[in-house]
């Protein structure tokens, strides 16, 4: 048994009464999903005010690694930033199409990935954020480099670790990205062409390189919960968003010893995946007197 179902050994009442009784399932899940995007709106303000150029979605702002007079440091061209929203417009449509085809009219289109992806960004900011800045990546690097989150320590400055999502637990999707990471994507780790350095009050935007990643997955079951049960203010968390924060944090120690076991690490991903575990138990200490 996966430590998502472990979580959610009750049953979920109010979602088994909807389903009993007939309630609209997927207007109570618009109604959580725009409590929870309200919620990053709130987590990129208070982001935008340490300097960190997020959007509203809490995303990396691509448009701020536009070279020009008042960022001469800029790493790209503003022609070459343009070039990349080009793209991910054009694969943002093609994904769309494709959820148009899957679901049925009226019903809720934004895939369980992406809500993941938002309630993680949700928990870790609520849980440690006031030491570390938890961002989504830019929608470049989500989609072409499959990173979407990225884990910044405000005391070293430096990206410690990116996440990538798995909408669900089980499965040949599952299996396949589990593998994935714990194999080919670890070797030489992770690129971001859109990355933050923070030093200090400096903010460096520079494409970085030989960032672990690992994956959080969650359950439908456990989706549903967390989103139903999310508080939508930045200074509290209920029960529920605690125990996923402690299941991510079990999830990703897991990985770190399943990658160390196998031993065929880039030297460079093996020293940030173990300066990673003593921010883990950082992490670990900052939630436990948080929220």
């Amino acid at each position: 048994m996966g430590l998502t179902k472990k979580i959610t050994n009750n049953k979920l009442m109010s979602f088994e009464y909807q389903k009993q009784t007939g309630v609209n399932l997927e207007q109570e899940r618009r109604v959580n999903f725009e409590k929870l995007r309200d919620l990053l709106k709130k987590i990129a303000e208070a982001l935008n005010k340490e300097g960190l150029p997020v959007t509203e979605e809490a995303r990396i702002d691509m448009k701020a690694f536009y070279r020009s007079r008042q960022n001469p440091n800029s790493p790209y061209q503003k022609e070459e930033v343009k070039k990349d929203e080009t793209y991910v417009a054009e694969m943002e449509r093609k994904f769309q199409e494709q959820r148009g085809r899957n679901y049925p009219a009226g019903q809720n289109k934004e895939g369980r990935g992406e809500k993941v992806e938002m309630l993680k960004t949700a928990v870790f900011h609520k849980m440690v954020g006031n030491q570390f800045a938890v961002m989504r990546s830019s929608r470049y690097d989500d989609i072409k480099n499959g990173v979407d989150n990225v884990v910044v320590d405000k005391e070293t400055g430096g990206i410690i670790c990116a996440f990538d999502e798995v909408a669900d637990n089980t499965g040949s999707r599952f299996k396949e990205k589990e593998a994935a990471i714990l194999d080919e994507r670890n070797k030489n780790g992770a690129s971001l062409k859109y990355g933050i350095i923070q030093k200090g009050e400096q903010i460096i935007e520079s494409e970085i390189k030989n960032i672990p990643t690992l994956y959080l997955c969650l359950s439908p079951e456990d989706l549903d919960r967390g989103m139903e049960e999310l508080i939508p203010e930045l200074g509290q968390a209920s029960e529920f968003e605690k125990k996923l924060f402690d299941y991510f944090v079990k999830t990703i120690e897991a990985q770190i010893s399943a990658l160390n076991l196998k031993g065929n690490l880039n030297p460079l991903i093996k020293k940030r995946l173990d300066e990673f575990v003593t921010s883990l138990d950082k992490m670990k200490g900052i939630a436990a007197n948080n929220c």
